[in-house]
This record gives C-alpha cells, sequence and structure tokens, in this order.
C-alpha cells in the first residue's frame, strides 16, 4: 500500500482537527480516534517549537539600525498605503459576480 508522496505529504502537513471531548492525562492512547492523536501531536509539536524559539538569541540584539532603512520606515509610517476596493479588484481580475 503505496501512497504517493503527494497525499503523504498532505497528510502530514493538514493540522487534525481539535479533539471534541475531554482528554486527561487517564485517558488511553487506544481510545483516541487518528484525529484526536494528531491533534495532540500538533499541539506538543507547536509548544516544543515556541520554547524552543523562546531560548535562541536575537540576531539583531545590540545592532544598530542603519539611517536608510530608518528613513525609509519612517516614510512609510507616514504615508497612508494606497489601497484599492475589494471589489474593485474582483472585477480586474473576472471574479465579480455582477457581470
Amino acid at each position: 500500500m503505496n501512497q504517493p508522496t503527494e497525499e503523504i505529504a498532505e497528510e502530514i502537513h493538514t493540522p487534525a482537527p481539535t479533539p471534541k471531548k475531554v482528554i486527561t492525562d487517564a485517558t488511553k492512547i487506544s481510545e483516541l480516534t487518528v484525529g484526536e492523536l494528531k491533534a495532540i501531536m500538533w499541539d506538543l509539536l507547536d509548544k516544543a517549537i515556541f520554547m524552543i524559539e523562546q531560548q535562541l538569541p536575537d540576531p539583531d540584539e545590540g545592532k544598530e539600525l542603519k539611517p536608510e532603512v530608518a528613513e525609509v520606515l519612517r516614510r512609510y509610517q507616514q504615508t497612508p498605503p494606497k489601497t484599492r476596493p475589494m471589489s474593485e479588484v474582483m472585477k480586474e481580475l473576472g471574479l465579480a459576480g455582477d457581470e
């Protein structure tokens, strides 16, 4: 039963649904559905990654911002970004429903 690599990758990267029942330390793994087990594993993985990230040093600590970069950021903050209504963009892309 060999699955194509794309299907396996999709299964791995698709977060499982959140368990609907209360799971305690007394819950046996054999009582869990595959979806519930995946949700627990994703939660543990997220927590582990977060903990590791918190221990990494800040690569920018102690460094100064170049004056040119600071000026670009100042100008960006002072100039409101140019936006367009979504309906206009959808019409331009041919996605408007009122054609």
